[in-house]
């Protein structure tokens, strides 16, 4: 359901969460200090088939959700995050957490920044399938017929 009404209160919750979602950087950088691997899955993904089985498919240490809305075809949504414990993927986390301290870049515009300049050597198949586990947008908005 969207109400044209709601769009001056989105725009202004928007605004906020690029802010709010930059203290994921933190949680996800202080569990990848402690060796802990990290699942994200924001509230508006739909899952509807066994996380764990299709992380272990591909067995990669940075997994995020393809986003077809982004600039590019490599873009990423950090709504469904995925980042094994290691080196390179606590590093991406400190640089992300720099990143964002001292742009105007929000998580995920930093998270896709560093991965289109350079961090994507490390993390070579890091899209998920949006279809997956739809988000919100493509699960209403989009009106696409994901449940199988």
């Amino acid at each position: 359901f969207f109400d044209p009404s709601f769009q001056d209160t989105i725009e202004v919750l928007q605004k906020d969460l690029g802010k709010t979602a930059n203290f994921r950087t933190i949680v996800v950088t202080d569990l990848l200090n402690v060796n802990t691997d990290v699942l994200f899955i924001d509230n508006d993904i739909g899952v509807l088939k066994d996380v764990l089985e299709v992380l272990e498919e591909d067995k990669m240490d940075l997994i995020v959700q393809q986003d077809d809305r982004g600039l590019t075809d490599r873009t990423g949504n950090a709504g469904f995050l995925w980042a094994k414990s290691g080196h390179k993927t606590l590093q991406m986390f400190l640089d992300i957490a720099l990143v964002t301290a001292t742009t105007h870049l929000d998580y995920q515009q930093a998270l896709n920044t560093l991965l289109q300049r350079g961090y994507d050597q490390f993390f070579p198949n890091y899209l998920l399938d949006m279809e997956l586990f739809p988000d919100g947008f493509v699960f209403f908005l989009d009106q696409q017929p994901y449940l199988h």
